[in-house]
Protein backbone atom coordinates (compact mmCIF):
# COMPACT_ATOMS: atom_id res chain seq x y z
CA UNK A 1 0.00 0.00 0.00
CA UNK A 2 1.28 3.70 -0.62
CA UNK A 3 2.15 5.75 1.78
CA UNK A 4 2.99 9.22 1.56
CA UNK A 5 5.81 9.38 4.25
CA UNK A 6 9.14 7.35 4.01
CA UNK A 7 11.02 5.83 6.75
CA UNK A 8 14.40 5.96 5.00
CA UNK A 9 16.09 9.94 5.14
CA UNK A 10 18.01 8.91 2.21
CA UNK A 11 15.28 8.50 0.29
CA UNK A 12 13.42 11.09 1.13
CA UNK A 13 16.73 12.91 0.27
CA UNK A 14 16.63 11.51 -3.35
CA UNK A 15 12.81 12.47 -4.11
CA UNK A 16 13.61 15.60 -2.78
CA UNK A 17 16.33 16.39 -5.47
CA UNK A 18 14.65 14.97 -8.09
CA UNK A 19 11.71 17.44 -7.48
CA UNK A 20 14.82 20.45 -7.37
CA UNK A 21 15.80 19.11 -10.83
CA UNK A 22 12.87 18.68 -12.39
CA UNK A 23 12.07 22.09 -11.08
CA UNK A 24 15.59 23.20 -13.17
CA UNK A 25 14.84 21.08 -16.15
CA UNK A 26 11.43 23.61 -16.21
CA UNK A 27 13.28 26.87 -16.27
CA UNK A 28 16.37 25.93 -18.36
CA UNK A 29 15.30 23.00 -20.61
CA UNK A 30 18.48 21.45 -19.45
CA UNK A 31 17.31 17.65 -19.95
CA UNK A 32 20.59 16.16 -18.52
CA UNK A 33 18.50 16.81 -14.65
CA UNK A 34 15.90 15.14 -16.46
CA UNK A 35 18.07 12.16 -16.11
CA UNK A 36 19.63 12.63 -12.84
CA UNK A 37 15.98 13.18 -11.46
CA UNK A 38 15.58 9.95 -13.05
CA UNK A 39 18.36 8.22 -11.65
CA UNK A 40 17.63 9.16 -8.41
CA UNK A 41 14.15 8.06 -8.29
CA UNK A 42 15.07 4.91 -9.69
CA UNK A 43 17.28 4.41 -6.66
CA UNK A 44 15.00 5.76 -4.33
CA UNK A 45 12.05 3.16 -5.05
CA UNK A 46 14.19 0.06 -5.03
CA UNK A 47 14.83 1.17 -1.50
CA UNK A 48 11.20 2.18 -0.61
CA UNK A 49 8.59 1.01 -3.73
CA UNK A 50 5.60 2.45 -2.16
CA UNK A 51 6.72 6.03 -1.80
CA UNK A 52 3.97 8.17 -3.20
CA UNK A 53 5.92 11.01 -4.09
CA UNK A 54 8.73 8.45 -5.35
CA UNK A 55 5.92 7.07 -7.80
CA UNK A 56 4.26 10.44 -8.99
CA UNK A 57 7.54 11.92 -9.96
CA UNK A 58 8.72 8.56 -11.45
CA UNK A 59 5.89 9.26 -13.69
CA UNK A 60 6.43 13.02 -14.01
CA UNK A 61 9.81 12.74 -15.52
CA UNK A 62 9.05 9.48 -17.54
CA UNK A 63 6.64 12.17 -19.31
CA UNK A 64 9.37 14.93 -19.93
CA UNK A 65 11.96 12.56 -20.77
CA UNK A 66 9.46 11.79 -24.15
CA UNK A 67 9.28 8.22 -22.83
CA UNK A 68 4.94 8.80 -22.06
CA UNK A 69 4.43 5.25 -22.86
CA UNK A 70 6.91 4.19 -19.36
CA UNK A 71 4.53 6.80 -17.43
CA UNK A 72 0.63 5.04 -16.96
CA UNK A 73 2.02 2.48 -14.41
CA UNK A 74 3.22 5.27 -11.89
CA UNK A 75 -0.18 7.01 -12.32
CA UNK A 76 -2.37 3.80 -12.48
CA UNK A 77 -0.97 2.70 -8.97
CA UNK A 78 -1.83 6.45 -7.61
CA UNK A 79 -5.45 6.31 -8.75
CA UNK A 80 -6.12 2.67 -7.44
CA UNK A 81 -4.67 3.52 -4.47
CA UNK A 82 -4.31 6.75 -3.04
CA UNK A 83 -7.16 7.36 -0.45
CA UNK A 84 -6.75 11.30 -0.40
CA UNK A 85 -9.29 12.73 -3.52
CA UNK A 86 -6.87 16.09 -4.24
CA UNK A 87 -4.01 13.02 -4.60
CA UNK A 88 -6.17 10.94 -6.95
CA UNK A 89 -7.16 13.56 -9.07
CA UNK A 90 -3.85 15.03 -10.02
CA UNK A 91 -2.62 11.62 -10.87
CA UNK A 92 -5.48 11.07 -12.93
CA UNK A 93 -4.88 14.52 -14.79
CA UNK A 94 -1.31 13.09 -15.36
CA UNK A 95 -2.41 9.77 -16.13
CA UNK A 96 -4.07 11.32 -18.86
CA UNK A 97 -1.39 13.87 -20.21
CA UNK A 98 0.97 10.29 -20.72
CA UNK A 99 -2.14 8.72 -22.76
CA UNK A 100 -2.41 11.88 -24.97
CA UNK A 101 1.26 12.06 -25.62
CA UNK A 102 1.61 8.82 -27.51
CA UNK A 103 -0.95 9.97 -30.17
CA UNK A 104 -1.93 6.55 -31.19
CA UNK A 105 -5.88 6.44 -31.49
CA UNK A 106 -6.74 3.74 -28.80
CA UNK A 107 -4.40 6.36 -26.48
CA UNK A 108 -6.19 9.12 -27.74
CA UNK A 109 -9.80 7.80 -26.71
CA UNK A 110 -8.42 6.80 -23.21
CA UNK A 111 -6.66 10.00 -22.85
CA UNK A 112 -10.05 11.97 -23.80
CA UNK A 113 -12.47 9.09 -21.31
CA UNK A 114 -9.27 10.56 -18.34
CA UNK A 115 -9.39 14.36 -18.60
CA UNK A 116 -13.28 14.01 -18.86
CA UNK A 117 -13.13 11.91 -15.49
CA UNK A 118 -11.10 14.60 -13.84
CA UNK A 119 -13.47 17.57 -15.55
CA UNK A 120 -16.03 16.38 -14.17
CA UNK A 121 -15.03 14.80 -10.85
CA UNK A 122 -12.54 17.26 -9.52
CA UNK A 123 -12.33 19.76 -6.56
CA UNK A 124 -9.97 21.86 -8.27
CA UNK A 125 -11.26 24.69 -11.02
CA UNK A 126 -7.67 25.01 -12.22
CA UNK A 127 -7.19 20.96 -12.89
CA UNK A 128 -10.88 20.81 -14.20
CA UNK A 129 -10.06 23.74 -16.76
CA UNK A 130 -6.41 22.20 -17.48
CA UNK A 131 -8.70 18.67 -18.05
CA UNK A 132 -11.21 20.34 -20.33
CA UNK A 133 -8.57 22.04 -22.48
CA UNK A 134 -6.68 18.61 -22.95
CA UNK A 135 -9.80 17.54 -24.26
CA UNK A 136 -9.92 20.04 -26.80
CA UNK A 137 -6.00 19.04 -28.02
CA UNK A 138 -7.25 15.21 -27.78
CA UNK A 139 -9.84 16.06 -30.27
CA UNK A 140 -7.92 18.01 -32.39
CA UNK A 141 -5.57 15.22 -32.28
CA UNK A 142 -8.46 12.59 -32.85
CA UNK A 143 -8.92 14.36 -36.66
CA UNK A 144 -5.86 12.34 -37.98
CA UNK A 145 -7.27 9.37 -39.67
CA UNK A 146 -6.04 5.59 -38.38
CA UNK A 147 -4.26 3.92 -41.37
CA UNK A 148 -7.71 1.82 -42.14
CA UNK A 149 -9.77 4.97 -42.18
CA UNK A 150 -6.66 6.47 -44.19
CA UNK A 151 -7.58 3.81 -46.72
CA UNK A 152 -11.21 4.63 -46.83
CA UNK A 153 -10.43 8.33 -47.01
CA UNK A 154 -9.37 6.62 -50.85
CA UNK A 155 -12.86 5.77 -52.05
CA UNK A 156 -15.67 7.86 -52.55
CA UNK A 157 -18.36 5.34 -51.26
CA UNK A 158 -16.20 5.68 -47.53
CA UNK A 159 -14.59 9.05 -47.84
CA UNK A 160 -17.71 10.96 -47.12
CA UNK A 161 -18.44 9.12 -43.48
CA UNK A 162 -14.67 9.25 -42.57
CA UNK A 163 -14.53 13.17 -43.62
CA UNK A 164 -17.90 13.15 -41.53
CA UNK A 165 -15.61 11.78 -38.18
CA UNK A 166 -12.87 14.65 -38.59
CA UNK A 167 -15.66 17.36 -39.09
CA UNK A 168 -16.93 15.83 -35.90
CA UNK A 169 -13.93 15.98 -34.28
CA UNK A 170 -13.02 19.50 -35.36
CA UNK A 171 -16.03 21.36 -34.62
CA UNK A 172 -15.96 19.97 -30.97
CA UNK A 173 -12.33 20.82 -30.51
CA UNK A 174 -13.25 24.49 -31.55
CA UNK A 175 -16.04 24.72 -29.32
CA UNK A 176 -14.35 23.07 -26.23
CA UNK A 177 -10.89 25.70 -26.89
CA UNK A 178 -13.61 28.76 -27.57
CA UNK A 179 -15.62 27.36 -24.46
CA UNK A 180 -11.78 27.67 -22.27
CA UNK A 181 -10.96 30.87 -23.22
CA UNK A 182 -13.99 32.37 -22.43
CA UNK A 183 -13.66 31.40 -19.15
CA UNK A 184 -13.29 33.78 -16.20
CA UNK A 185 -10.38 33.44 -13.43
CA UNK A 186 -12.45 36.52 -11.61
CA UNK A 187 -12.93 35.48 -7.92
CA UNK A 188 -9.90 32.83 -7.95
CA UNK A 189 -7.58 34.31 -5.54
CA UNK A 190 -4.84 31.49 -5.11
CA UNK A 191 -1.58 32.11 -7.66
CA UNK A 192 -1.23 28.80 -8.61
CA UNK A 193 -4.72 28.52 -9.49
CA UNK A 194 -4.71 31.40 -11.78
CA UNK A 195 -1.44 30.22 -13.60
CA UNK A 196 -2.96 27.09 -14.41
CA UNK A 197 -6.24 28.97 -15.47
CA UNK A 198 -3.66 30.14 -17.92
CA UNK A 199 -2.18 27.57 -19.01
CA UNK A 200 -5.55 26.30 -20.02
CA UNK A 201 -5.56 29.12 -21.96
CA UNK A 202 -2.51 28.29 -23.83
CA UNK A 203 -3.84 24.69 -24.36
CA UNK A 204 -7.23 25.67 -25.51
CA UNK A 205 -5.19 27.70 -27.90
CA UNK A 206 -2.80 24.72 -29.52
CA UNK A 207 -6.00 23.13 -29.51
CA UNK A 208 -7.83 25.14 -32.01
CA UNK A 209 -4.79 26.34 -33.97
CA UNK A 210 -4.05 22.62 -34.90
CA UNK A 211 -7.52 21.89 -35.37
CA UNK A 212 -7.73 24.09 -38.32
CA UNK A 213 -4.37 22.94 -39.54
CA UNK A 214 -5.52 19.39 -39.45
CA UNK A 215 -8.55 21.07 -41.20
CA UNK A 216 -6.57 21.86 -44.33
CA UNK A 217 -4.90 18.36 -44.21
CA UNK A 218 -8.62 16.29 -44.66
CA UNK A 219 -11.16 18.79 -45.04
CA UNK A 220 -10.54 21.04 -48.19
CA UNK A 221 -9.18 21.22 -51.29
CA UNK A 222 -10.08 24.97 -51.90
CA UNK A 223 -6.70 27.20 -51.79
CA UNK A 224 -8.68 29.88 -50.36
CA UNK A 225 -9.96 27.79 -47.29
CA UNK A 226 -6.63 26.62 -47.01
CA UNK A 227 -5.06 29.74 -46.96
CA UNK A 228 -7.37 30.66 -44.25
CA UNK A 229 -7.74 27.87 -41.55
CA UNK A 230 -3.50 28.46 -41.83
CA UNK A 231 -3.76 31.53 -40.90
CA UNK A 232 -6.49 31.28 -37.99
CA UNK A 233 -4.01 28.61 -36.89
CA UNK A 234 -1.00 30.53 -36.90
CA UNK A 235 -2.57 33.38 -34.57
CA UNK A 236 -3.87 30.66 -32.44
CA UNK A 237 -0.42 28.81 -31.98
CA UNK A 238 1.84 32.31 -32.08
CA UNK A 239 -0.15 33.10 -29.11
CA UNK A 240 -0.03 29.82 -27.39
CA UNK A 241 3.88 29.52 -27.70
CA UNK A 242 4.05 33.01 -26.71
CA UNK A 243 2.66 32.37 -23.27
CA UNK A 244 4.91 28.26 -23.25
CA UNK A 245 7.95 29.08 -25.28
CA UNK A 246 9.37 25.54 -23.85
CA UNK A 247 6.50 23.66 -24.59
CA UNK A 248 7.86 21.27 -27.64
CA UNK A 249 4.20 20.27 -28.93
CA UNK A 250 3.41 23.94 -29.38
CA UNK A 251 6.54 24.54 -31.19
CA UNK A 252 6.55 21.81 -33.13
CA UNK A 253 2.80 22.65 -34.41
CA UNK A 254 3.72 26.16 -35.37
CA UNK A 255 6.75 24.51 -37.56
CA UNK A 256 4.14 22.64 -38.99
CA UNK A 257 1.88 25.59 -40.03
CA UNK A 258 4.62 26.68 -41.74
CA UNK A 259 5.66 23.75 -43.48
CA UNK A 260 1.82 23.70 -45.16
CA UNK A 261 2.67 27.52 -45.67
CA UNK A 262 5.10 26.87 -47.77
CA UNK A 263 4.20 23.42 -49.71
CA UNK A 264 0.53 24.54 -50.12
CA UNK A 265 -0.11 28.77 -50.18
CA UNK A 266 0.74 30.13 -53.64
CA UNK A 267 1.56 34.12 -53.10
CA UNK A 268 2.92 33.52 -49.18
CA UNK A 269 6.75 34.30 -48.74
CA UNK A 270 8.40 30.74 -49.23
CA UNK A 271 11.98 31.50 -47.52
CA UNK A 272 10.29 32.89 -44.55
CA UNK A 273 8.31 30.26 -44.27
CA UNK A 274 10.78 27.77 -44.40
CA UNK A 275 13.18 29.67 -42.31
CA UNK A 276 10.93 29.65 -39.67
CA UNK A 277 9.89 25.94 -39.43
CA UNK A 278 13.25 25.01 -39.50
CA UNK A 279 13.98 27.38 -36.91
CA UNK A 280 11.15 25.84 -34.83
CA UNK A 281 11.95 22.36 -35.73
CA UNK A 282 15.73 23.05 -34.25
CA UNK A 283 15.22 24.66 -31.22
CA UNK A 284 12.85 21.50 -30.55
CA UNK A 285 15.72 18.91 -31.87
CA UNK A 286 18.51 20.95 -30.21
CA UNK A 287 16.83 22.09 -26.78
CA UNK A 288 13.28 21.41 -25.72
CA UNK A 289 13.21 17.82 -27.04
CA UNK A 290 16.29 16.72 -27.67
CA UNK A 291 16.46 14.59 -30.87
CA UNK A 292 12.60 13.89 -30.68
CA UNK A 293 11.14 11.60 -33.39
CA UNK A 294 8.51 13.95 -34.92
CA UNK A 295 11.19 16.95 -35.15
CA UNK A 296 12.94 15.28 -36.89
CA UNK A 297 10.16 13.53 -39.29
CA UNK A 298 8.59 16.91 -39.51
CA UNK A 299 11.92 19.05 -40.85
CA UNK A 300 12.47 15.53 -43.38
CA UNK A 301 9.16 16.74 -44.80
CA UNK A 302 10.16 20.21 -45.17
CA UNK A 303 13.72 19.61 -46.26
CA UNK A 304 12.10 17.05 -49.23
CA UNK A 305 9.55 19.93 -49.96
CA UNK A 306 11.79 22.28 -50.56
CA UNK A 307 13.79 19.43 -53.04
CA UNK A 308 16.56 19.12 -50.28
CA UNK A 309 16.74 15.36 -50.93
CA UNK A 310 19.75 14.83 -49.36
CA UNK A 311 18.97 16.43 -45.91
CA UNK A 312 15.67 15.44 -46.00
CA UNK A 313 16.58 11.84 -46.13
CA UNK A 314 19.24 12.06 -43.81
CA UNK A 315 16.37 13.37 -41.40
CA UNK A 316 14.26 10.62 -42.22
CA UNK A 317 17.22 8.17 -40.96
CA UNK A 318 17.64 9.16 -37.89
CA UNK A 319 14.47 9.46 -37.42
CA UNK A 320 14.10 5.50 -37.74
CA UNK A 321 16.72 4.92 -35.76
CA UNK A 322 14.46 6.22 -32.62
CA UNK A 323 12.74 3.80 -30.49
CA UNK A 324 8.95 2.91 -31.84
CA UNK A 325 7.40 3.60 -28.66
CA UNK A 326 9.27 7.19 -28.50
CA UNK A 327 9.29 8.67 -31.84
CA UNK A 328 5.73 9.60 -32.19
CA UNK A 329 5.40 8.65 -35.94
CA UNK A 330 4.82 5.38 -37.66
CA UNK A 331 7.96 3.40 -39.22
CA UNK A 332 6.22 2.79 -42.22
CA UNK A 333 5.21 6.68 -42.26
CA UNK A 334 9.01 7.52 -41.79
CA UNK A 335 9.55 4.72 -44.51
CA UNK A 336 7.37 6.29 -47.29
CA UNK A 337 8.90 9.65 -46.69
CA UNK A 338 12.15 8.07 -47.64
CA UNK A 339 10.82 6.51 -50.78
CA UNK A 340 9.65 9.79 -51.92
CA UNK A 341 12.82 11.42 -51.11
CA UNK A 342 14.65 9.11 -53.23
CA UNK A 343 11.35 9.42 -55.91
CA UNK A 344 12.28 13.26 -56.21
CA UNK A 345 8.71 14.13 -54.68
CA UNK A 346 8.56 17.92 -53.80
CA UNK A 347 4.54 17.43 -53.11
CA UNK A 348 2.64 18.23 -49.50
CA UNK A 349 1.57 16.15 -47.66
Amino acid sequence: MLHTLTQNQKVAEQVTSAKELIDQFRKSSDHTKLLDADRYLEQARTVDPDYLRAIYYSGIVKDLLGKPADAPAFFDRIVGEARDASIRADALYNLGIAYYHQYHRDQLKRAEETFAEVASTSSDVGLRTLAKANIGQTLAMRMHPTAEEAELLKKPATAKLIKSEIRRAFDEAITIGKEVLESSASGVRSRSKREMLQKAKAIAQNAIGAANMYFTDYLTDDTDEIRAHLEESAMYLTSAFQAMPKDWAIACNLASVNLRFFARCPGVDRDVRLKEAEQLLTLVLDTLRPDYGFARYELGRLRRCAADFTEAKLQFQQALAIDDRYRDVSKKKVELEIKRTEAGDVSFP
